[in-house]
């Protein structure tokens, strides 16, 4: 996400109720929705603090040398309220450290925003690197998703990027008597719509593009709950590929007989025969019998 983040992606980072952001480009944004500023990116390379701050992550972070990490780059300062730090990063060991991974809370929603690029190079090699990387984000995630209600409706499709001729399916939630399905085209056009009862699902099946989804659910006449985002029909599909391994199999076969035959047909060619030869030893003789004739020696 950045200043150049489409319609579609803005509009997701408001309504989301837990946000993960990956930051894209060297310019400064705002995540709409949370009062929360990114300045622009500060180039060089910024090694990880060996104090760490007080954070909900401590205890997944705490005993990893991070003397031995790789540097992050472009890394932005943030302006935020109810936040915290889970690692900080000095520019070349030196000055003041800044946040190289900030989260915080706006109400019931969480945030969580990676500061700087090159998290990456942590994890290539083995040993504490990878450790701490799969120490930090998979923390990270059980901190977003943690206080989440199990009894939340979810009014997402089941994927959100299917392949083509595959549809998109929402399950009507439990509590709630029907569940409505809109789908528009990005010029705002209304492409489809659908409506399942009680107990019921819906598929949507739509030709390759972007899209996106409204849906409602109806409790009593009522509107219980919303969701809205965008969904994409891929335009790849797994009929392109070997339908089964037995097919696969079925064309090796064919290969095989094949060279087996080629390799006879060269097993069976004029050097593996006996009366080329006889007839090249006659023609010799033929030849020395007629030389003989005519008097040359």
């Amino acid at each position: 996400y950045g200043a150049d983040a489409p319609p579609w992606a803005r509009q997701l980072a408001r309504d989301a109720r837990r946000l993960l952001v990956m930051p894209e480009g060297t310019s400064a944004f705002e995540l709409p929705g949370w009062s929360v500023s990114v300045r622009a990116a500060t180039q060089g390379e910024w090694y990880v603090s060996a104090d760490l701050p007080a954070s909900p992550l401590s205890l997944e972070l705490a005993g990893f040398p991070v003397e031995e990490l790789s540097p992050l780059l472009r890394v932005r300062t943030v302006d935020a309220g109810d936040s915290w730090s889970a690692l900080t990063v000095q520019r070349l060991r030196r000055g003041e450290p800044v946040s190289a991974l900030l989260a915080g809370t706006a109400g019931a929603r969480r945030w969580a925003l990676a500061t700087g690029e090159g998290y990456w190079r942590w994890a290539i090699r083995r040993g504490a690197g990878r450790a701490l990387y799969v120490g930090l984000w998979t923390g990270l995630g059980g901190w977003l998703m943690e206080g989440r209600s199990r009894g939340e409706m979810r009014l997402e499709p089941r994927e959100r990027v299917v392949e083509r001729d595959q549809p998109f399916v929402w399950s009507v939630p439990v509590g709630t008597d029907s569940l409505a399905v809109e789908l528009r085209s990005g010029e705002d056009e209304l492409v489809l719509r659908a409506v399942a009862a009680r107990g019921d699902s819906l598929a949507m099946r739509l030709p390759p593009g972007r899209y996106q989804y409204a849906a409602r659910a109806y409790r009593s006449g009522r509107v219980a709950a919303s969701a809205s985002g965008p969904v994409e029909v891929e335009q790849f599909s797994r009929e392109l590929l070997p339908g089964s391994d037995a097919a696969v199999e079925g064309l090796l076969e064919l290969a095989a007989v094949q060279r087996s035959r080629d390799r006879d047909s060269r097993q069976h060619g004029l050097a593996t025969l006996g009366w080329p030869y006889l007839l090249l030893i006659a023609l010799f003789c033929a030849e020395w019998a007629l030389r003989r004739f005519i008097g040359l020696r």
